[in-house]
């Protein structure tokens, strides 16, 4: 019987030793030696002590965040990718070691398999040079990217500033698109609905500030290399710089379309051809409005009508 009873306890020691949770840890030093023989493999092993201190008693632990840290450089010195976070597959525990003084963490025998983003190394936690532990552990890693985030909730109107922003790690394969990655691609613009904070944005989400806004009394002009022509009109919809908008002649009561040139400016003609948002040559708001109503197209005639009425008053 006691026979039985002590080989029993043996095998409970070595099963806690080889099927224990992962591990890295409020390391010290993470030293990715390559450790491939059976006989250094075998010595940690053997190294391995059960004697875990109490979270009561314990000043120090080594938490699975710890680990995956310590995995994720380690990755990232043996050549795998600049920016690596590594996740441990093999254990669930919060806290994988207690200890009263300060640990130390040693990778060794670290592999990987690029195709299937896999790990496994042999984890070995210390108290100086003793070794506390000898953990067999695995996991997946992924590359990450830095993208910026809004801080805080922002609605449209809202400017996004320089110190709503901060630079987030993201997984990489998951982001959209046309995700935003620089910083100054957020800074000065506006929400075109309310954003959430802390996760990646598209461009599609933003717009440059409204220069004009919906019942603004706006200037109207037309110039060419010869003419400059301008009269009052009404905003019908708010406008960035470089957005079509529909204006309302206040002289003639007619509807025009021209494009948000500076604050409160609208430019209908030959002016609004050159592309004002992207510098892109477009073709005049009247050829493109050839199929609407006649109370959206641009009338020159009525702004040079004004013009003359103004003069002669």
């Amino acid at each position: 019987m006691s026979i039985f009873c002590t080989f029993f306890l043996q095998v409970v020691l070595l099963s806690s030793i080889f099927f224990s949770a992962p591990n890295l840890a409020n390391a010290n030093m993470v030293d990715a030696n390559i450790m491939d023989t059976k006989e250094e493999k075998n010595a940690a092993a053997e190294n391995y002590s059960p004697q875990n201190s109490s979270s009561q008693n314990a000043s120090f632990q080594l938490t699975i965040k710890d680990a995956e840290e310590a995995v994720s450089k380690a990755l990232q010195e043996a050549g795998v990718g600049e920016n690596i976070s590594a996740s441990l597959t093999s254990s669930r525990a919060a806290v994988l070691y207690y200890h009263h003084r300060p640990l130390s963490v040693q990778l060794k025998t670290i592999k990987f398999d690029k195709t299937a983003n896999n790990w496994s190394a042999n984890i070995l936690i210390l108290d100086n040079d003793e070794v506390l532990s000898a953990i067999p552990a695995s996991g997946r890693y992924e590359f990450m990217e830095l993208i910026p985030v809004i801080k805080k909730r922002i609605k449209h109107g809202e400017i996004i500033n320089a110190e709503d922003i901060e630079m987030r790690s993201f997984v990489k394969r998951s982001l959209p698109k046309e995700v935003l990655r620089n910083r100054a691609d957020l800074e000065n613009h506006t929400p075109k609905r309310l954003i959430s904070p802390l996760r990646p944005i598209r461009k599609e989400e933003i717009q440059m500030p409204d220069l004009i806004h919906k019942g603004d009394l706006v200037k109207i002009f037309y110039k060419n290399n010869n003419i400059e022509i301008s009269t009052q009109g009404e905003a019908m919809e708010d406008g960035e710089m470089g957005k079509t908008i529909r204006v309302k002649n206040i002289a003639s009561n007619k509807t025009v379309r021209g494009i948000v040139t500076g604050e409160k400016e609208v430019a209908v003609g030959e002016i609004a051809v050159g592309g004002v948002a992207n510098g892109e040559t477009k073709n005049t708001p009247m050829e493109e409005d050839k199929n609407k109503t006649n109370k959206e197209k641009y009338s020159i005639n009525e702004l040079m009508n004004d013009a003359n009425n103004k003069e002669q008053k």
